[in-house]
């Protein structure tokens, strides 16, 4: 593949792509695989093992993001495959990959407050049982 081609507008808006090529095919299943096993992986430790609400909650923003995007990609390497017109349109994957990636930034920061959640709980909990017999 030609990284000069991506940067022009046809390519981007091209109605009818062409066929897809082996190594994109293989590299966007590989990366569909990892991303629905990880999904996969974050929903049985969401489900097997007791954590802090403060993870539960970034541990589905994860699991939501990954089984999104996988579904989305699955429609669009199904679209790209039988190549349908306007629907295979390779700015759709830039969408894609763009929207998944800023919502993973997005995610990030977010967890970035987990600690100071979790130091908080600590000192509402320790407050609350100062003054009970132990």
């Amino acid at each position: 593949m030609n990284w000069r081609e991506t940067l022009s507008l046809h390519w981007w808006f091209t109605l009818r792509p062409g066929p897809l090529e082996s190594a994109f095919i293989r590299w966007a299943l590989v990366l569909l695989i990892i991303i629905l096993f990880g999904s996969a992986v974050f929903c049985g430790v969401l489900r097997g093992r007791h954590c802090p609400a403060a993870f539960k909650k970034l541990y589905s923003k994860i699991i939501y993001w990954g089984a999104t995007l996988g579904i989305l990609s699955l429609v669009l390497l199904f679209f790209s495959f039988q190549e349908i017109p306007f629907l295979s349109m390779r700015l759709w994957w830039g969408l894609l990959f763009l929207g998944g990636m800023v919502w993973l930034v997005f995610i990030l920061l977010s967890a970035r407050h987990i600690p100071q959640k979790i130091q908080e709980g600590q000192r509402k909990k320790d407050e609350f049982f100062k003054y009970l017999p132990r």
